[in-house]
């Protein structure tokens, strides 16, 4: 089984390393699933969706995508009444899960496979450590980073002189990577 540990980097960023004796695979999954859950309670799409209700009036509403794409085990006006009774709260942010509290067993799982399956905006959680990269990798990557450097911050007050001159110096010397020619000095 292998096991990782939580890192947490310059940047403010978890970072998963092997090793250690702190969160095994189940543990990492369940951590993403529950990060996506969360983001998408805050982000669902609406759509316009026309369906005949149970007493046989055609009705017309904005309602979330995923309540008209879920193969549910029942009609779509009964989960939309549960729809309803989940936003009669004013608290938008518990709308979801108000309404998986009303959901049975199969239609839980069927609303959770749907959402791991369809919703990938969530801010991401992990940012999984990299492997060993290429001679063409690491181009691209000094290359993505050369055209990139940010000069603009060191003119701002604040900024030692000493940093822009060794930003461009770095650059020169990417590009000179890059390029294959010789360092002007």
């Amino acid at each position: 089984m292998v096991q990782y540990r939580l890192s947490l980097g310059m940047d403010g960023h978890l970072t998963l390393k092997e090793g250690g004796l702190y969160m095994t695979e189940s543990i990492k999954a369940g951590i993403k699933a529950i990060n996506k859950w969360v983001f998408f309670g805050w982000n669902y799409s609406c759509v316009h969706h026309e369906w005949i209700s149970f007493n046989g009036e055609k009705k017309c509403e904005a309602v979330p995508q995923f309540l008209v794409e879920v193969k549910w085990t029942c009609n779509f006006d009964h989960m939309y009444q549960k729809w309803s009774i989940a936003i009669r709260d004013t608290d938008p942010n518990s709308y979801l899960v108000k309404f998986y509290a009303e959901l049975d067993d199969s239609n839980r799982e069927l609303l959770l496979v749907w959402v791991m399956e369809h919703y990938n905006d969530e801010k991401k959680i992990f940012h999984e450590e990299s492997e060993e990269c290429s001679e063409a990798q690491t181009l691209a990557k000094i290359r993505e980073w050369a055209e990139d450097t940010p000069y603009g911050l060191s003119n701002r007050e604040g900024y030692p002189r000493g940093y822009r001159e060794g930003m461009i110096r770095a650059h020169q010397i990417a590009m000179s990577i890059i390029t294959g020619e010789p360092l002007n000095d």
